[in-house]
């Protein structure tokens, strides 16, 4: 029986609850089930246009619905992308529904993440263009829970905008309060990467406060789970910034998720003077120095390398761990990782990238 809600209800309470769990635990393996395979993503690797790519994939049932009224003559590889994108939402979008019906309130953690990603995306490109993309992707029953209005983004991206646009979201809090504390001149445009940080920060932090209800052994492999998560999300923050953008580490610092965290400032502060293969040697001294000692990954980039340390934990805790949060967490990481090597595919076929550069970019297992 699993043990993943210990309150004081009665002995027939915890059972419907132990078997509400573990329905859902089997929902999400069996969808694991159907992700791509090793074999699919060779014979995507080998696509030398996007029609290619999308043929293929409109024969798995993860994504058969979005691509069966899809144009046979599509060759535009940003509408193959949104596509993807609102089969991945689509699939959690299901999980959700599932997930409401029987158990507690996971699925609105689901939700809160949309949520982040959809002002994000508006962030990052305002207008009717982007607007409609978002709209898009968001199957029906994120529209039904996620008040977002995009009216305001079809003019402009500026603070005042996000605002306006989002007040009955369940994130307008974090939006207000990043916007209040720092002094953002509403006629400006919107500070992404400082927003972005607030967001995810308040988010995990939500997480983490949500993972204190639960028994001893599901709260650890949530909090595992998660803080991994939260490593990967900060690594990828220093190296995108690292390399784009010359802030100082005060700067950089204040970007990071600082709850879970198990790389310390000594470590970025390495991390700092150090050029990609350094970083591989300084990701050693933490607690993924296992995760390195492959010398497989000293060739492949920095971020991949990140991505691919989050896989195989998040396939690790999706077959073993007895905690529906934590089998959940890491269903959700691994589709966004899939849907990330799918987008890497797409732009390395549209732009003609070598076939063996294609496959040390991709994170999922090929083998």
């Amino acid at each position: 029986m699993c043990r993943d809600f210990v309150w004081g209800g009665t002995s027939e309470e915890v059972l419907i609850v132990s078997k509400a769990d573990l329905a859902v635990m089997s929902k999400i393996r069996t969808r694991y089930g159907s992700f791509l395979t090793g074999e699919d993503y060779k014979r995507l690797l080998q696509c030398t246009g996007v029609r290619q790519v999308a043929s293929l994939l409109s024969a798995n049932p993860l994504f058969s619905g979005v691509l069966e009224n899809m144009h046979e003559g599509i060759e535009h590889r940003g509408g193959l992308e949104a596509l993807l994108k609102k089969a991945m939402y689509e699939n959690l979008a299901s999980l959700c529904r599932f997930d409401s019906a029987i158990s507690d309130d996971l699925y609105s953690y689901i939700i809160r993440y949309i949520e982040i990603n959809c002002v994000i995306r508006l962030c990052l490109r305002s207008g009717a263009e982007q607007t409609a993309a978002v709209r898009l992707t968001l199957p029906e029953y994120f529209r039904e829970h996620i008040k977002l209005d995009f009216e305001p983004f079809l003019k402009s991206s500026t603070p005042r905008a996000l605002l306006d646009a989002t007040r009955e979201l369940t994130i307008f809090p974090s939006i207000k309060r990043f916007y209040m504390s720092s002094g953002e001149d509403e006629n400006l445009s919107v500070d992404f990467t400082g927003l972005e940080a607030a967001l995810f920060s308040d988010f995990y932090d939500l997480l983490f406060k949500g993972a204190e209800k639960y028994d001893k052994e599901t709260r650890s492999s949530l909090e595992k789970m998660l803080g991994t998560s939260a490593d990967i999300h900060n690594l990828k923050t220093f190296w995108r910034c690292h390399k784009y953008y010359p802030e100082s580490f005060t700067d950089i610092d204040s970007l990071v998720i600082h709850h879970g965290c198990h790389i310390n400032k000594r470590n970025f502060h390495e991390l700092m003077n150090s050029d990609e293969r350094g970083m591989l040697a300084v990701l050693a001294t933490t607690p993924y120095k296992s995760d390195t000692s492959d010398t497989s990954v000293r060739n492949r980039p920095f971020d991949s390398v990140l991505s691919g340390i989050l896989y195989s934990r998040c396939k690790k805790a999706l077959r073993f761990s007895q905690g529906t949060p934590a089998v959940l967490a890491a269903y959700v990481l691994l589709l966004k990782i899939q849907h990330e090597d799918l987008t890497t595919i797409i732009e390395s076929v549209r732009y003609d990238i070598p076939i063996d550069q294609r496959r040390e970019l991709i994170v999922s297992d090929v083998s």
